[in-house]
């Protein structure tokens, strides 16, 4: 394989014909946006003086199957790992701060994700259609997390939300049909809409007591949630519920949904 080098910024490469791992040569800093897109290697090896990835460097690498990221990786660029279908586990560098937007997006295998602690964010789609993706640990440094972030996860059983984050997005677990148990954070404030929409397994949610808000349809579809009991002063809307849900708020006094 035959690499462009400027500086230490990895432009590009050349592929041998039948070649399925290569070796990123030492001295490389950063590797460019796109370099890797739609390549066929099974097994990409990265130096250990690597700070920076690009913008879809590995996107669309439908083959590979093993990735390792160095600690000394600062900076990880959107989808950087979109659409990576064969990559079973991943493993984020010690000094990350901010997991990207559609980073994993359609890692249809990925069943093991380690984010480190000290990732403030986590960006929207980062690990949406992660269809194998069973459970994930965000560390408690967590205190935002953007819009359909596990979206389409169907495997995903149990998920806990860090304890400092006070938005639950747009569509956060939307159509996470194997989501069974919801423990929100004691700081939540507002949940939006289509939060928790289509996850249809869930049976227990925890609301708690400074929560403001529920958006529009943040729970429907939700066949097994049939009772909740919210907070005094919680505002929702007519469709924030399944009709025929029972909700108990303002100190037990309970309405149906209609």
């Amino acid at each position: 394989m035959a690499f462009t080098v400027c500086g230490s910024v990895l432009t590009g490469y050349t592929p041998e014909p039948g070649e399925t791992c290569v070796t990123v040569p030492e001295g490389v800093c950063e590797i460019a946006d796109g370099v890797f897109l739609g390549c066929s290697m099974t097994r990409i090896l990265l130096p250990g003086g690597l700070r920076r990835i690009g913008m879809r460097a590995f996107y669309d690498c439908t083959m590979l199957t093993e990735l390792r990221v160095p600690d000394s990786v600062t900076e990880l660029g959107e989808g950087c790992f979109g659409r990576c279908t064969a990559l079973v586990s991943l493993r984020l560098p010690e000094l990350l701060h901010a997991v990207p937007d559609l980073m994993c997006f359609g890692c249809g295998s990925l069943r093991h994700v380690e984010i480190p602690e000290g990732v403030t964010s986590v960006g929207c789609c980062a690990f949406r259609s992660c269809r194998s993706l069973e459970g994930i640990r965000l560390p408690d440094s967590v205190t935002e997390l953007d819009f359909d972030v596990f979206s389409g996860c169907t495997r995903l059983r149990e998920l806990r939300f860090p304890p400092l984050v006070t938005d639950i997005p747009i569509g956060c677990c939307l159509n996470c049909t194997s989501l069974e148990e919801v423990r929100l954070p004691d700081k939540a404030e507002r949940i939006y809409k289509e939060a928790f929409c289509g996850c249809s397994a869930l049976r227990t949610v925890d609301f708690p007591d400074d929560l403001y808000t529920i958006g529009l349809r943040a729970f429907r579809d939700c066949p097994m949630l049939r009772e909740v009991t919210l907070p005094s002063g919680t505002l929702t809307t007519h469709s924030t519920f399944d009709a025929g849900v029972r909700v108990w708020q303002d100190h037990g006094r309970c309405r149906s949904m209609t």
